[in-house]
């Protein structure tokens, strides 16, 4: 009880000296969230007060150069390379957009030897009911037959559905049924186009050859380091390493992201200037395989639904009808309930008894949260060694969402009372709509170095 006790006045003095950590308070703590902060301060060898570790001396980059040597030529709006790099067979993988479409054109006209265009089938509309129109798959393979067409380099079509249903489809779900806001698309990432992909292309074309993709990124090295690390794309705006945290190092050293030092309107004007059919072609947006339906028509093919309570987080005896799924949900978001004119917001959600909370106004305490915890087998490094060199904690910028602003955070391994091995994630300031399933994705400046799952927030 002491310890308990000094323990928790410790957190409440913390709070006076440092604006970003919260006191635990009815708005942000349930008696399971106070429970697991006090386990979390019980085994968190050091704290804001004390000096965060160095990263490793790989990681300190200084100068970055492009991994392969490409240099994009802003006058001609072309890519440059030389050397034996020439010679290597390169498999783009053609997605029908016009990021892809450029990507593959840039390597053709830069002099690579044996460009090769891949558009991969990752899910089957044979497989749901409903509108299979409404899934862009058969459209999207024609654009990309028609792009290796025009650019003038072999087209292949390879089937990936049994891999993506196992290895991304199914955990998605059940991340949902879990209460979770998981990302198919850094699944995707990790397990389909440089895990599946790249074995097709090895058995196909040599293992020596290299996937090339239309994402907004880039593979750099320096003199300390002999190995590509993944920075952001040189257009922030469309910068994906979010997406691309869970690559790890010897991956990426097959990879090549041609857009990376780009930006979003020279690609267009590259397209219109080739005169490539899908030079106006809408990006996509949202997840793929749920396509132009609302998510919620699509998702409810899979799941059942599971009406419950929603409740008024700041007044529990205050009740707003029911839901329909807490899978439907995702902290943070509106909740619109008929007959209501406050604008409401999902502040969490209890699985033990299927309730939503909701909360009023959108800067709501209960909306904000002051750490979260990712268990160690959830957590992706670039560089695997990180794993046994990380200690902490670390002063390092964050994402938790796509597009968010990086924010600064320390970062700790710990283990808790309650036994478990992860990484404590501890916002300076306190962070919006942070949820479990959602990845946390974190930054050394330019260099992402990884990221893992939240498993619960605090």
């Amino acid at each position: 009880k002491m310890k308990i006790s000094y323990l928790l006045a410790r957190t409440i003095s913390s709070c006076a000296k440092e604006s970003f950590i919260k006191p635990p308070d009815k708005a942000l703590y349930s008696a399971g969230r106070l429970s697991r902060a006090l386990h979390m301060q019980a085994k968190t060898v050091q704290s804001f007060d004390k000096v965060h570790q160095n990263l490793p001396t790989e990681q300190k980059i200084g100068a970055l150069t492009d991994f392969w040597n490409l240099r994009f030529e802003e006058n001609s709006l072309s890519l440059r390379a030389q050397g034996d790099i020439l010679n290597k067979t390169v498999v783009v993988g053609v997605s029908g957009g016009v990021d892809s479409s450029v990507s593959a054109l840039l390597l053709k006209n830069a002099g690579f030897k044996n460009v090769i265009g891949v558009f991969m089938h990752n899910w089957d509309p044979q497989d749901e009911s409903g509108d299979q129109a409404a899934c862009p798959l058969v459209e999207d393979a024609k654009h990309a037959r028609q792009v290796c067409q025009q650019i003038g380099i072999p087209f292949f079509e390879a089937s990936f559905v049994k891999q993506y249903w196992v290895e991304v489809f199914e955990p998605y779900i059940a991340m949902l049924e879990k209460g979770g806001t998981p990302n198919p698309d850094i699944f995707c990432n990790q397990k389909i186009k440089f895990q599946a992909l790249r074995e097709y292309v090895d058995s196909k074309f040599g293992s020596d050859a290299l996937i090339a993709t239309g994402h907004y990124a880039r593979l750099c090295r320096s003199e300390e380091a002999s190995y590509p690390c993944l920075v952001k794309a040189k257009d922030s705006s469309k910068d994906q390493t979010y997406f691309l945290s869970g690559v790890d190092k010897r991956a990426l050293s097959r990879a090549m992201f041609p857009l990376g030092h780009i930006q979003k309107k020279q690609v267009r004007h590259v397209a219109a200037e080739f005169g490539l059919c899908t030079a106006k072609k809408k990006d996509s947006v949202g997840i793929c395989f749920v396509g132009k339906r609302k998510f919620s028509d699509f998702i409810g093919n899979y799941i059942v639904d599971k009406p419950g309570i929603i409740v008024d987080i700041d007044n529990e005896q205050k009740k707003y009808g029911t839901h329909n799924g807490l899978f439907r949900y995702t902290i943070g978001q509106g909740a619109k309930i008929a007959g209501l004119n406050e604008k409401l917001f999902v502040a969490g959600k209890r699985m033990a008894t299927n309730e939503l909370l909701v909360c009023s106004g959108s800067n709501n305490p209960a909306l904000f949260s002051g750490s979260c915890f990712i268990k160690l087998e959830d957590m992706f490094w670039v560089d695997e060694n990180m794993r046994t060199k990380t200690k902490g904690p670390m002063l390092l910028d964050c994402r938790v969402r796509y597009r968010q602003t990086s924010v600064k955070c320390y970062l700790s391994f710990v283990t808790t009372l309650m036994g478990e091995t992860g990484y404590k994630i501890e916002f300076e300031v306190p962070e919006k709509a942070v949820t479990p399933m959602q990845a946390a994705v974190f930054y050394d400046g330019e260099i992402c170095l990884g990221g893992g799952l939240i498993s619960y927030v605090e």
